[in-house]
């Protein structure tokens, strides 16, 4: 399935959860793999529990900074 983070489309599996973006976008690029998810949220500016299911086209916002 199709999700956003930070404005970037990614695909990731059926029933990943939020953590699982998490580790598929700071994984995606070199220069964020010794960064550390600090807030997680939705379009909305909600805040999302990392173990929250994601659904197809979900949007987040990942802020993170250097571990």
């Amino acid at each position: 399935m199709t999700i956003i983070i930070n404005n970037e489309k990614f695909e990731i599996f059926e029933g990943a959860r939020v953590v699982d973006a998490i580790n598929l976008y700071l994984n995606s690029n070199e220069l964020l793999k010794d960064h550390v998810a600090t807030e997680v949220t939705d379009q909305y500016g909600n805040r999302l529990n990392d173990r929250g299911r994601l659904l197809p086209g979900s949007e987040l916002i990942i802020d993170s900074e250097l571990a």
